[in-house]
């Protein structure tokens, strides 16, 4: 630390001893300028903007004690005065003590005399500017906690509504910059912020969470038209290009107070970032902007159609799911965070179906997933559907692995099953809990097995014997259809006919 020093005395001697006598640069000091009166000291002390003025008292023009009175009740900026007074002169030192001057030295000056009052007002002004810098700081983060509160919610305490009144007196009007970064990139991109803004007046860079910071920004003049200065701002875009970091700002707000409709703004226009795949710089809240964002969804039909696909192993029932995925998130606008949770909540079922239907060796396979922690990220629609194929692909890949051995078997298997079984209550539903398959995959694989489907089959089974316990001649109608497991007579009726083209009482008189 440095103190800048005046010397102010009507006797050029005088001056010339104080500057060379006095290890001004040892004792921390820098003499920023002399003059020979009180009236030119008023205007180098405006000018020079010294720590402390050493000056006489006995001048011609204006004398030291007027000039200090003067500046003590005029200046801008505290100075901290040293007299120079004789003995004769005592009089006038006792009334500088009026004016707050506590530091006096004797003329002719004592060298080390000198240097014991000047090392005191070092230390003096030392401690005051560490005290000035605690006081500082704190102020600082008291406003940036506020600003932090004021930016999510509308205040409630009246400290901190006047200290936001108070800011807000200095501009025109204020607007939230909200800019989101990978978690990464975020230290980086706060820290360049930071140092792009801190010289700017009027502006706050303030931390929200671990992928976002805002930016607070004051307009400069009264005169100004509202966001015609937010050069600055598009200029940090313009440094960020290189990375994946999203920045949108609100509308302008008259008040800190209102801050939090500018940040609400400012997050609506990040959210439409997810599904504009061009955006970049600055990307400005619409106040007469499209549809509003859709912050609840109904998953359950998604889920069940993309699963049902994986389960079949049918990409192409995959592909066009997703594709239609996508286009119903678009048109209905559908929250970022709730598509991101909803594609997470998919990779995550495939991921778990694979391990207990896939190979063996799934688990190696199966690569850490990338799509986890993406509801912070910066992923656009188009990212998130493409993974979510991708990794759908690879999961069908690897259930097909394990199916190709196994399916000839696995079918006969459910064959055999099914003519044991066909006179009892027999339902895909309860062979799919005897094999331990998905139904829609049960079926599928019957079809490519035998090539009609399992009603198909079920009802061929029963006719087949329906059609050698009519020719016995044994049974009624009625019973025949209960023996081969019909609980529905009509039922029975209806696929016979359907067979033979005829009833069977007609089958019975032909044979």
């Amino acid at each position: 630390m440095r103190l800048r020093v005046l010397l102010i005395d009507d006797e050029p001697g005088a001056l010339e001893g104080m500057q060379l006598w006095i290890d001004w640069e040892g004792l921390g000091y820098e003499v920023c300028g002399m003059c020979g009166n009180g009236a030119e000291g008023l205007q180098m002390i405006e000018q020079l903007q010294p720590d402390v003025v050493l000056t006489d008292i006995n001048m011609p023009v204006m004398n030291g004690l007027e000039m200090i009175k003067r500046w003590q009740e005029q200046g801008e900026r505290p100075v901290r005065f040293v007299i120079l007074s004789g003995y004769s002169e005592f009089e006038y030192a006792r009334k500088a003590l009026r004016y707050n001057v506590t530091h006096y030295l004797l003329k002719p000056m004592d060298e080390e005399e000198a240097e014991r009052e000047l090392r005191s007002i070092y230390m003096e002004l030392r401690q005051e500017a560490e005290q000035r810098r605690i006081r500082d700081a704190a102020l600082w983060e008291q406003t940036l906690r506020v600003l932090q509160e004021a930016v999510v919610r509308p205040p409630v305490g009246m400290a901190e509504q006047q200290l936001l009144e108070r800011l807000s007196s200095s501009r025109q009007e204020w607007q939230v910059c909200l800019v989101q970064t990978e978690r990464s990139d975020y230290d980086w991109a706060r820290e360049l912020a930071t140092e792009r803004l801190s010289s700017q007046d009027g502006i706050y860079v303030l931390h929200m969470n671990a992928g976002q910071f805002v930016i607070v920004r004051g307009g400069s003049h009264a005169s100004e038209q509202p966001g015609t200065d937010w050069h600055i701002i598009n200029e940090l875009a313009h440094e960020y290009a290189d990375r994946p970091i999203q920045i949108a700002r609100g509308g302008a707000v008259p008040s800190l107070s209102q801050l939090h409709h500018s940040y609400a703004e400012a997050r609506e226009a990040l959210r439409d970032t997810f599904y504009c795949p061009g955006a970049a710089g600055a990307i400005a809240y619409r106040r007469d902007g499209g549809a509003p964002i859709l912050n609840q969804y109904d998953q359950t039909e998604l889920i069940n159609k993309l699963l049902s696909a994986l389960m079949l192993l049918d990409t192409s029932a995959f592909h066009a799911a997703v594709e239609e995925a996508a286009s119903l998130f678009r048109s209905q606008r559908v929250a970022p965070e709730i598509v991101k949770k909803v594609v997470i909540h998919l990779w995550y079922e495939m991921d778990d179906y694979v391990r207990e239907h896939g190979p063996k060796e799934a688990e190696l396979l199966l690569q850490e997933p990338e799509m986890p922690g993406a509801v912070e990220s910066l992923l656009r629609l188009e990212t998130c559907m493409e993974r979510l194929l991708a990794w759908g692909e690879a999961c069908i890949g690897l259930l097909l692995k394990e199916q190709k051995g196994k399916l000839q078997g696995t079918a006969q298997d459910i064959n055999d099953y099914i003519k044991e079984h066909y006179r009892e209550a027999l339902t895909i539903k309860r062979l799919s809990e005897v094999f331990y398959l998905h139904p829609a995959y049960l079926g599928q694989l019957l079809i490519k097995k035998n090539g009609i489907s399992f009603n198909e089959l079920l009802h061929n089974l029963r006719i087949e014997e329906a059609e050698e316990l009519l020719r016995i001649g044994k049974y009624t109608n009625s019973e025949v259809s209960e023996l081969v497991g019909y609980t529905s007579y009509s039922q029975f009726l209806k696929q016979f006919e359907k067979r033979f083209h005829m009833s069977p009482n007609e089958y019975k008189n032909r044979n």
